[in-house]
């Protein structure tokens, strides 16, 4: 999912004029950004770059976050991820907290019948 979701908007973004223009527009991190009139040129020429690795360092598996990228680059709304989202934070205590959640407790995962 991840994958998915860096890929398509990294693809569209850094593709598409109109998109890297209202991403660039729309991020608070580049709103908030200063140059000087004498650095514009020299920052113009970097600005896509800038975009790609920001882009990076994004955590693709943080969905308010990537929700509201994509609602404000795309004017698409994400259906409700509620269950999605556990399933990333029990896959998140499996994986870097050795089966455990923050609290200690053991996470506990139930079997699931396929349905395929």
């Amino acid at each position: 999912m991840e994958t998915y979701l860096s890929d398509t908007f990294n693809n569209a973004v850094l593709e598409q004029d109109e998109l890297f223009g209202r991403y660039l527009e729309r991020t608070p991190e580049f709103q908030q950004k200063k140059v000087p009139y004498s650095e514009i040129l020299k920052e113009a020429a970097s600005v896509r770059e800038s975009v790609k690795q920001q882009l990076l360092d994004v955590v693709w598996h943080n969905l308010p976050k990537v929700s509201k990228m994509y609602e404000s680059t795309f004017d698409v709304a994400f259906p409700s991820y509620g269950e999605i989202a556990q399933a990333i934070s029990t896959r998140h205590d499996i994986v870097h907290r050795n089966g455990k959640r923050k609290d200690g407790s053991p996470v506990a995962v139930a079997r699931v019948r396929r349905c395929y």
